[in-house]
């Protein structure tokens, strides 16, 4: 959940650190998936936790987003230029159409 003072709080079966919410974490938005949740943080930077199955919890590195979604096993940012990118299962990232510009996800 996130709460009204943009502090995250997770909750359930915590068996690869789904609920294991980073100290001092201030965000705008979550999402979450099968057995892991993002943050789109303050900074425009993401931040993803819980079980690390086919790389959904690593965020690309210098991701700047403006928007963040997730899926069973994959999570995607729109970033601030309106590209989007995806990270974790392949077999659903990889068939994100080229060069898409969105307004939101």
């Amino acid at each position: 959940a996130l709460k009204i003072d943009n502090t995250v709080e997770c909750w359930g079966k915590s068996g690869a650190g789904e609920t294991t919410v980073s100290e001092g974490l201030i965000a705008k938005q979550i999402t979450s998936g099968y057995s892991h949740t993002c943050a789109l943080k303050i900074d425009n930077t993401v931040e993803c936790w819980g079980r690390p199955g086919v790389g959904e919890t690593i965020v690309p590195e210098s991701l700047i987003a403006k928007q963040i979604t997730s899926g069973h096993s994959h999570a995607c940012a729109l970033k601030i230029d309106n590209t989007v990118e995806c990270w974790g299962n392949n077999e659903i990232v990889n068939k994100k159409p080229t060069n898409l510009v969105a307004k939101q996800l």
